[in-house]
């Protein structure tokens, strides 16, 4: 599952797929109002089923097939698929295609943005397994490295929970990968 799991931010921040079939265009108007991480969650949180068995679609690290099932308007995704549906909407939101550096940056005025993906066990499950959970940590959000008043914030649709991120609280948490801007104004990954 750990190395299923590498592949969120890749995903989340794949400028090919977010250039490709309106997915850019179509995250936009699926997050459309949201400026602050409570907005994100709420829209991931009121419009997305969670797949507790079955997703309507399988392990699925091509961006806009997830997409376009949230465009049609009934969408049941697990963890992993929500958390990527939720980083790569901050980046659609928050950032547009440069035609001279073939690339997307970072809109005029906004700030740095820094996302690590940890996986923990979800105890939900009949079968509980190590790497069987992820969440979506905010360490900074548009220049504020306080995020809500909060160190680190944890974003997880899934859980329904929006808190303060402390790993005592998850079981065998670890991180996966990481999701950033750079210096450049262009969003990275780890």
């Amino acid at each position: 599952m750990k190395y299923i799991l590498r592949g969120t931010a890749d995903t989340a921040n794949s400028d090919w797929q977010m250039h490709m079939f309106r997915t850019h265009e179509i995250l936009r108007k699926f997050f459309e109002g949201c400026y602050t991480p409570k907005d994100f969650y709420d829209r991931v949180n009121e419009c997305i089923e969670d797949a507790k068995f079955f997703p309507d679609i399988w392990i699925a690290y091509f961006l806009p097939r997830l997409v376009y099932l949230v465009e049609d308007g009934h969408a049941r995704m697990w963890c992993t698929q929500q958390v990527m549906l939720l980083a790569a909407g901050v980046k659609a939101v928050f950032s547009h295609w440069d035609e001279k550096l073939q690339r997307y940056v970072l809109n005029e005025g906004i700030g740095d943005f820094r996302f690590e993906f940890w996986d923990s066990c979800d105890e939900t499950m009949l079968i509980p397994i190590r790497s069987s959970h992820l969440q979506l940590v905010v360490d900074t959000w548009n220049g504020d490295t306080m995020p809500m008043g909060y160190e680190k914030l944890e974003i997880d649709p899934w859980m329904n929970q929006f808190r303060e991120w402390k790993p005592e609280n998850e079981k065998h948490p670890g991180i996966v990968s990481i999701m950033y801007t750079s210096e450049e104004n262009e969003f990275g990954r780890n």
